[in-house]
């Protein structure tokens, strides 16, 4: 019998859910333990989400790699509001940046702070590819309760 290893993410690496390039708070983080599965099953990846929520635990099937150990930068990237009711003025925010990961593949996330209630939020980037199918976006809520769908257009970095 082969054996199957589930190796794709060690504690310290970045997590998020997949299949969806649309994420909501809460569902990327810093892996903090690959639970072992029991009897054959698939193991279980606990991490912790930035918006000071508890743990999230999620099969290992339904968690992709974001990066190995996030390290602490400086910097600001281009966040753009996607909605049609904001003047194209107002549209691109910049959002300071605390930590990166490495490439993983050919994006990286980043770990940058929102203007509105200043809280925590994993950013991804486009794929280097350019390919519009991986524009990956985030919908953050602020203090009255809206949704804001924003995505990252550019960290140099």
């Amino acid at each position: 019998m082969i054996e199957k290893r589930n190796d794709k993410l060690s504690a310290g690496d970045l997590a998020y859910s997949h299949p969806s390039t649309n994420q909501s708070e809460g569902t990327a983080g810093v892996v903090l333990e690959v639970a072992s599965g029991l009897a054959g099953d698939e193991p279980h990846i606990k991490f912790q989400p930035t918006n000071g929520a508890n743990p999230v635990i999620m099969d290992y099937k339904k968690v992709d790699f974001g990066g190995g150990p996030p390290r602490k930068v400086q910097g600001k990237a281009i966040v753009k509001w996607l909605t049609d009711r904001v003047p194209s003025a107002e549209a691109h925010v910049e959002w300071p940046v605390e930590q990166i990961t490495d490439d993983a593949l050919d994006y990286y996330w980043v770990l940058a702070r929102d203007p509105w209630e200043g809280r925590l939020h994993w950013l991804r980037s486009r794929s280097e590819s350019g390919d519009n199918d991986s524009v990956y976006t985030l919908d953050v809520r602020d203090a009255d309760g809206r949704s804001r769908k924003v995505t990252m257009q550019e960290f140099p970095h």
